[in-house]
């Protein structure tokens, strides 16, 4: 099975998974998580050595986490955004719109770019040994 189709067969698995906000889908789409839940940038410091944990790629592949991401304070980015690139030409990805939102497919990355002003995107290639830690799995709305 392709790249494009495992991240598509889990995009049908978590449309009705509302608890969940953009982060936590794009983790659970390339699957470094097993459940399309909630993952917080609350705890930044830890989200950031998540993220740092990943190889940084200079251009998208398909399979990739996009991340849009703000640097507040130097050295301290934030992710506002996140998707799974799910074509290179034309540029595509597959996310979610945020907490309680529905996925959508086949965005073009300008797009959500455009609809979140957004800007800044970096791109990293998932890996399933990486282990998200169980601080980033909690709702702050809810628990």
């Amino acid at each position: 099975m392709s790249v494009a189709a495992r991240i598509n067969e889990r995009a049908e698995l978590c449309r009705n998974t509302l608890r969940s906000n953009c982060i936590g889908t794009a983790l659970y789409l390339v699957g470094m998580q097993s459940d399309d839940e909630f993952i917080g940038d609350h705890q930044g410091m830890l989200f950031r050595s998540l993220l740092s944990s990943l190889r940084r790629l200079d251009e998208p592949a398909v399979g990739c986490l996009v991340a849009w991401q703000w640097d507040h304070r130097p050295g301290m980015p934030y992710v506002y955004h996140m998707a799974v690139v799910t074509a290179t030409e034309p540029l595509l990805a597959t996310h979610r719109s945020g907490r309680n939102e529905p996925v959508y497919e086949q965005h073009t990355l300008s797009d959500i770019a455009k609809a979140y002003a957004l800007h800044g995107r970096s791109y990293y290639l998932p890996d399933t040994a990486v282990v998200v830690p169980e601080m980033l799995r909690y709702d702050p709305y809810t628990d």
